[in-house]
């Protein structure tokens, strides 16, 4: 992958192989620049090492670190970072602090969330506030 300087990257993170390659070719349709990762750990190894990615889209329920736990220890190093959820559980709507979009994932509802979710302009993605509420 070679991402340009403004093309926003972000991180897609998903335990499942057919979830994650959807997730990740939505955001690319989309124009971003996607990393992805299998697991929390790798997300975080990304986010570590990646100063530019502004922003990551998880799976809430994942063995071993599950998104609400992966978004929380992310945040502690990078308060800025926009976090998206996405969940098969039913009734899963929103955690604490970050919205949660249900699967099955269908594109055309991808679209729309990242549309609403993460600024189309990269220069957006560091100024402003994450949107919430979007369905």
């Amino acid at each position: 992958m070679n991402p340009g300087r403004d093309t926003p990257q972000i991180i897609v993170v998903d335990d499942h192989p057919l979830d994650l390659e959807l997730l990740a070719e939505v955001f690319e349709q989309l124009g971003y620049s996607v990393h992805r990762a299998d697991g929390a750990e790798m997300a975080l190894d990304l986010l570590a090492r990646l100063p530019e990615v502004v922003g990551m889209v998880s799976d809430l329920a994942m063995p071993g670190m599950d998104g609400n736990q992966l978004a929380e220890l992310a945040r502690r190093f990078r308060p800025d970072l926009r976090i998206l959820l996405v969940s098969g559980h039913a009734g899963a709507v929103r955690t604490r602090e970050h919205p949660v979009l249900p699967k099955p994932l269908h594109p055309d509802t991808m679209r729309g969330a990242a549309a609403a979710f993460f600024p189309a302009n990269a220069n957006d993605l560091g100024q402003a506030a994450p949107r919430r509420g979007f369905a």
